[in-house]
């Protein structure tokens, strides 16, 4: 016979994909731990499972490669239950009626120029906005301060005059 004290939930997930390895794909399931000093617990994972198919270069030319695979959300509910409540460890999916298609491309060399060209002048273009806007404020403050205050002694607010 069978009894309660002989369960034991605890578990380690080193690896769960759907597809093929893929050493870049972190599977948000990898390397999970989860222990319980309970004998009736009960772990469930409830997945969202996305076909996807990953792409090096340009899908139309001959040169690409593919790798179809499936990419997955997962949350998880645990908790301890009774004697009259099964235990255990349970996988529940769905599948997506998406196919998710990711293509990791290189521009060419002449773009990255065009790109670094625009970087470079919309630098330059914020500094002599910054230049011009910290000249401006200069001389504002130079007026205030100039009107505030007395010339001297003879020419100023705090001059005598008969």
């Amino acid at each position: 016979m069978l009894t309660q004290t002989a369960f034991n939930f605890s578990h380690i997930i080193s690896e769960l994909s759907f597809g093929p390895y893929l050493p870049s794909l972190v599977n948000p399931l990898d390397g999970t731990v989860d222990t319980t000093p309970a004998h009736f617990h009960k772990f469930q994972y409830f997945m969202s499972i996305v076909p996807t198919v990953y792409s090096v270069g340009d899908p139309a030319s001959l040169g690409s490669r593919s790798i179809v695979t499936n990419q997955y959300a997962v949350t998880q509910q645990s908790r301890e239950v009774s004697d009259r409540t099964i235990p255990g460890i349970f996988f529940k999916y769905d599948i997506e009626p998406i196919l998710l298609n990711i293509v990791e491309s290189r521009d060419s060399f002449f773009v990255f120029i065009i790109k670094l060209v625009n970087i470079l002048s919309g630098a330059l273009v914020a500094g002599h906005w910054g230049y011009r806007l910290s000249d401006w404020a200069v001389e504002v403050l130079g007026r205030r301060r100039r009107s505030g205050h007395s010339d001297g002694m003879l020419g100023g607010k705090g001059s005598f005059r008969e």
